[in-house]
């Protein structure tokens, strides 16, 4: 039987930190996209969300607004073993938070391997692929 997975806006300063320590293993240890860390400007103003399983935090994806409607999302890490369902869980949690935060549009550069995913998400493709950080992103669209 599989636990619940909830997600919810990080609220604590621990639950903070523990997104940000994902974040880390994903994109610097695992995937070594950054060098020392994933952190940027963005994450000031970001809401962040988390995926809980009971006690444990398994995933965390953020959101900002980078001009007045126009939301993007960013920095989907999920723990190794609860990846895919948890990843399509904090998509809908994100996309429902720029939904209530009133978003025209919803954007996000997409990891190639990655863009199937999202497709089966609901999401579309915009434009050409873009080098970020020294890997190819694709540029998509939710659907709000």
């Amino acid at each position: 039987m599989h636990k619940k997975i909830v997600c919810k806006i990080a609220e604590t300063e621990d639950e903070l930190k523990e997104s940000y320590r994902i974040r880390q293993e994903t994109f610097v240890r695992e995937q070594q996209l950054f060098k020392s860390s994933d952190r940027d400007d963005f994450d000031k103003h970001a809401v962040h969300i988390v995926a809980c399983m009971g006690d444990e935090i398994v995933g965390t994806v953020r959101v900002y607004e980078q001009e007045k409607g126009t939301w993007y999302g960013g920095r989907l890490a999920v723990k190794q073993g609860f990846r895919g369902r948890v990843g399509a869980l904090l998509i809908k949690k994100a996309v429902e938070t720029v939904k209530e935060k009133k978003a025209r549009r919803f954007l996000a550069y997409i990891q190639l391997p990655s863009v199937s995913f999202f497709k089966r998400n609901r999401w579309k493709t915009v434009g050409e692929v873009n080098d970020y950080h020294g890997t190819p992103h694709q540029l998509m669209e939710a659907e709000l």
